[in-house]
């Protein structure tokens, strides 16, 4: 079941993501204001974090906040598919954010202590959410080749949270929190070089994602394609970003770790993103940038 929700929760965290500018475009949202909403988004994003991250610590009705996220989602996906009014969605948006941000990383959170304490490789777990967020793609080219309008992927929403909150409330997680379990409440101070050296990482994790809320708007602007031709190349992207490199790495990172090192594998990380967006600028065409 929890490799199911895993599954869901990536599927739907991408929709979200690579589907903002179409999104957006549906609901009347010009471009000018869809960029000052995207600020507002990755300010939520960190908030949301550190509010999910302190509730994880210390609440012991972690199911409990799982679920109202889910509800809040559940609402808010279907009034934004009936408002008309352009102000009235951007609000909803970002209300839809706070209860989702926060509870992917939160459930994910979760699902790595579950494991830890059932002796489960979590990467065997982790590899269905990288699945989510590869397919996810297609699953939307696919309704919009039909001939669906956009605002479709809110219903598809509504229905992907009402099953992720069935899921939960069947196999829910244990009640038992985090700070329960004996580890040592003492703060330890990182050195500067090492708190560097996180946000860089930080960065190019990251950064792929936060373009990813303009890949749409991208494409169809630099190389004049369609919505319909623009969504399969950005499911293709996804699918060979998260599917093919993410889910090998499960198997071939770890045994690369033990027999280089981390640091050789971070530092071939940092060479290989530094690569994979200096050819991104130079791309001539769709499929070239795509295959970056």
């Amino acid at each position: 079941m929890f490799r199911i929700q895993l599954y869901l929760y990536s599927v739907l965290t991408a929709m979200w993501i690579f589907q903002y500018e179409p999104l957006m475009a549906a609901k009347n949202v010009s471009s000018a204001t869809s960029l000052q909403v995207l600020t507002f988004v990755q300010l939520i994003v960190i908030g949301s974090i550190l509010l999910y991250s302190g509730i994880l610590e210390r609440s012991k009705h972690r199911n409990s906040v799982i679920r109202g996220t889910l509800i809040l989602r559940i609402i808010i996906s279907a009034l934004l598919f009936i408002v008309e009014f352009p102000t009235v969605f951007i609000v909803g948006f970002l209300i839809y954010q706070v209860g989702a941000v926060g509870c992917d990383i939160f459930y994910e959170s979760l699902l790595l202590e579950e494991a830890s304490k059932k002796r489960l490789d979590f990467g065997k777990y982790r590899m269905f959410g990288s699945l989510g967020y590869a397919t996810s793609g297609f699953l939307v080219s696919g309704f919009l080749f039909l001939e669906f309008e956009v605002p479709i992927l809110l219903i598809l929403s509504v229905v992907i949270n009402f099953i992720l909150l069935f899921l939960n409330l069947k196999t829910p997680f244990s009640s038992r929190s985090s700070v329960e379990q004996g580890y040592d409440k003492k703060k330890m101070k990182l050195p500067l070089s090492a708190l560097v050296f996180i946000f860089c990482c930080a960065v190019v994790t990251t950064l792929p994602g936060s373009f990813g809320y303009l890949f749409n708007g991208y494409l169809r602007e630099q190389f004049s394609l369609p919505l319909q031709h623009v969504t399969l190349y950005v499911s293709v992207a996804v699918f060979i970003g998260s599917c093919i490199s993410e889910v090998s790495a499960f198997y071939v990172v770890d045994r690369l770790i033990r027999k280089i090192g981390a640091k050789q594998v971070l530092f071939i990380g940092f060479l290989a993103s530094i690569i994979r967006w200096a050819l991104a600028i130079v791309s001539p065409n769709a499929v070239s940038f795509v295959a970056t």
